[in-house]
């Protein structure tokens, strides 16, 4: 888990490098929760 800053400049340079990823929530992971709200988009 990383915070916000962290996580966003890991993905600019994967998208840098033409690389693909995926981010994930912890709490998306492990099935069904009808209570995830969404969150603010990412400030790539």
């Amino acid at each position: 888990m990383l915070p916000r800053k962290a996580s966003d400049t890991i993905v600019q340079t994967f998208l840098k490098y033409g690389a693909s990823i995926w981010v994930l929530r912890t709490n998306q992971i492990g099935g069904y929760d009808p209570d995830i709200e969404p969150i603010a988009p990412i400030t790539l």
